[in-house]
């Protein structure tokens, strides 16, 4: 049987960050960024507080302050420069079926021990 929407529940509406039931190319650069719902992060609106870069790889701890858990703190691992992630006008910490390098590959908990793993599958990524 298939699911359906609450009544007076668009399919397209977006849960937890993520849009059911429809398909997304945004994650990377993109001068029209759909707005985010209440608590979303805004991807215009962001902060890099901390990187780390190893071979092609780079750990950020990111803050975007429209979010709403983790006081909008992320820890995530992208295949990119740290000079692409500073040009960025754009970014989205949601994973994407479309690649590009600003697109994480991987996210962790907004802690030190996150800052950690992060800095851990770099090394073992760069062997």
């Amino acid at each position: 049987m298939a699911a359906r929407a609450a009544p007076g529940v668009e399919e397209s509406e977006r849960v937890m960050g993520l849009g059911l039931l429809r398909s997304s190319s945004f994650g990377r650069c993109n001068d029209d960024p759909p707005s985010p719902a209440l608590g979303d992060p805004n991807p215009a609106r962001f902060k890099i507080v901390r990187s780390f870069a190893l071979g092609e790889w780079l750990a950020a701890e990111i803050v975007w302050p429209d979010a709403s858990n983790f006081e909008g703190r992320k820890v995530a691992l992208y295949r990119s420069s740290l000079a692409q992630l500073q040009a960025a006008a754009i970014l989205d910490p949601h994973f994407s079926e479309t690649p590009g390098p600003l697109v994480p590959i991987a996210r962790f908990v907004p802690t030190e021990e996150g800052w950690d793993m992060a800095l851990s599958l770099m090394e073992l990524l760069t062997r």
